[in-house]
């Protein structure tokens, strides 16, 4: 199953569902996987599947939402036990390109049951642990005492993010918001049939800002290339069913998210399913 948390740089909040996150993400291993939206702040993301106007949340198989971290557990839980099992989910011929910043390889799906290729809608997002330092955003302390002036960009800031990693962070999706539709295979997947989805993502230059000046200290000074940690980059595909999404004017407005049927994640660092080759030429830094 799929666990997507909507947070912040600026949340007070969201420190404790993200500690909650992180020790539900070992507990579940290989049964869930964890990522993380960063919406109307310094590494907002514009990929984010839902329109959200309170943080923290968490949405499980973009269906169900939790708001207490006191609820994670049992949520999670339940959904894992309930998760469908209509489809699998696998890598082949991934390939990290370091010096093009890319990914590419090809996110497969094997049915289990029957299926209408048309109504399945198909994404992989790469994602990034332990994301800090200067350029990254805020840490997360809201002190109302330092900067009353609500006109400043310093109001209900702290100071900028030093120490406190942000884990799953997305920063590319394949496939837009929702997922795209696969143009190739039979218009009917019956249990066994496979569809292999080709994608490409590119890893960004710099961090994406929205509303905070780039030319101050606290700009975003820093990126996964000039930070450079492929250790922590990985990447996670998924696949959702349109069937029972309904048909509304939401829709048609894009405010709408098929609910997921399966996920897969894997270390770039550690590829071993299918992969082609990697680019060995990286420099060692101490």
């Amino acid at each position: 199953m799929l666990v997507e948390s909507y947070t912040a740089t600026w949340c007070s909040q969201c420190p404790a569902v993200n500690v909650a996150l992180d020790s539900l993400a070992t507990k579940f291993g290989q049964t869930a996987d964890f990522v993380s939206h960063h919406i109307n702040d310094n590494m907002n993301n514009k990929w984010a599947p839902m329109s959200v106007d309170s943080l923290p949340l968490v949405v499980l198989n973009r269906e169900t939402r939790v708001t207490k971290a006191a609820d994670l557990n049992a949520a999670i839980t339940a959904a894992v036990a309930s998760a469908p099992k209509g489809v699998a989910l696998s890598w082949r011929n991934l390939e990290f390109n370091q010096s093009k910043k890319q990914v590419t390889g090809v996110l497969q799906l094997t049915a289990q049951d029957a299926w209408v290729t048309q109504g399945l809608r198909f994404g992989v997002m790469l994602r990034e642990q332990g994301v800090r330092g200067l350029g990254a955003g805020w840490d997360q302390k809201v002190d109302f005492q330092l900067t009353k002036d609500s006109q400043s960009v310093f109001f209900g800031k702290n100071k900028t993010l030093v120490g406190y990693p942000h884990q799953r962070v997305i920063w590319s999706v394949f496939g837009g918001k929702a997922g795209t539709v696969s143009s190739t295979g039979a218009s009917i997947l019956l249990s066994g049939d496979k569809l292999d989805i080709p994608f490409t993502l590119s890893i960004p230059d710099t961090m994406l800002s929205v509303g905070i000046p780039t030319s101050a200290d606290f700009g975003p000074t820093g990126a996964i290339c000039s930070r450079f940690k492929p250790a922590d980059l990985s990447v996670v595909g998924f696949v959702a069913s349109d069937f029972g999404a309904g048909i509304s004017e939401s829709i048609h407005l894009g405010d709408y998210s098929a609910p997921i049927l399966a996920s897969v994640a894997q270390p770039l660092w550690d590829m071993k399913n299918g992969l082609d080759r990697l680019n060995a030429q990286q420099r060692l830094n101490l």
